[in-house]
Parts: structure tokens; C-alpha cells; sequence
């Protein structure tokens, strides 16, 4: 079984409707706070705490180096970038060696248990596609846990040991 997770802190209605849309088919992982909590009800919906992600080290240690250069305030690219590391521990602790990582706000409408994938890793690409739309993601596709170690060795080479700040 690949199971859906969904990393979301403040609950919104666009949230809800996501999970009510996503779960008709799907077993969903939610990870948030408290104000998301309440969707726990839902029946494909397991919550998990993010606070318990908040004490891990290698968490504290990107928020100390992170450089923000974005046009949205520091703490929603802090939380964009940590999501990933969140999934990551999130699989190592159930025992996933894949999972299926879903934004917020991204429905889906099949059981992605029957997707064909081909690959360990692989996102979803809508069939109408335009120049420059950004339809595909990690946020919404197949991840293992090599590609989590990966993502964390390249925010290590970017905000911790400087090697690839240039990416940035």
C-alpha cells in the first residue's frame, strides 16, 4: 500500500475539501497541528502531531543556516523546505520505503495505488500542459527514502556547507 501524506500547519477550507476529495480513494497520512486535528475524523485520514518533527536536529540545524531570499516571509519557506525532511523521518518511523507526497492543495481522484508507476520516484505531470506552468512536483508524486537523503544532502550542501549556495 502507498499511502498519501499531506503536510499542512493551519487548517483551511481548501484543505478540507482536498482530504474529503483525495480520501474517497486514498489512506492519507495528515501532518499538522492542532487546528488540522479535526480532520483526523475523516476515515482515510490518520493525524500525526508536527511537533514532533520540531525537536529533530537536522530541522534546527537548516533553520539556524537557512538563507531567505524569497519574497514571502522566512517562515513559510522554512516550512516548504522542511516538509520534505518531515515526510522523511514521518517514512522511517512507519516503516514506508515509499510514499506518496500530496500538497494541500492538490486532489486527488484516483487510488494512487493504481497508478503503473515505472520508477522508485516519479511525479505527476497533467496531460494539458502550458509553457511554464507548474503542474509537477515533488508535491505531488511517488517518493522513496533514497530521494529524501538525497534532498537532505543537497540543503546540507546548500545552507550548511555552502558548496552549492549558488543554487539558490
Amino acid at each position: 500500500m502507498i499511502p498519501i501524506v499531506i503536510v499542512h500547519e493551519d487548517y483551511n477550507n481548501f484543505l478540507k475539501s482536498s482530504i474529503e476529495i483525495t480520501g474517497k480513494n486514498n489512506k492519507i497520512y495528515l501532518i499538522g497541528n492542532e487546528s488540522v486535528k479535526q480532520l483526523d475524523s475523516h476515515p482515510s485520514v490518520t493525524y500525526i502531531d508536527i511537533k514532533k518533527y520540531s525537536k529533530l536536529e537536522s530541522l534546527k540545524q537548516f533553520q539556524n543556516e537557512f538563507v531567505h531570499e524569497g519574497d514571502k516571509d522566512r517562515r513559510t519557506y522554512m516550512f516548504w523546505f522542511m516538509r520534505m525532511l518531515i515526510m522523511s523521518e514521518f517514512a522511517k518511523e512507519y516503516e514506508f520505503e515509499t510514499f506518496f507526497s500530496c500538497d494541500s492543495d492538490n486532489a486527488l481522484l484516483i487510488n494512487v495505488n493504481n497508478f503503473n508507476f515505472k520508477k522508485d520516484n516519479a511525479i505527476t505531470i497533467p496531460e494539458e500542459w502550458e509553457p511554464f506552468y507548474y503542474g509537477a512536483s515533488v508535491h505531488s508524486g511517488l517518493i522513496n527514502s533514497k530521494f529524501c537523503e538525497t534532498y537532505e544532502d543537497l540543503l546540507t550542501e546548500i545552507f550548511i556547507d555552502k558548496k552549492k549556495i549558488d543554487f539558490i
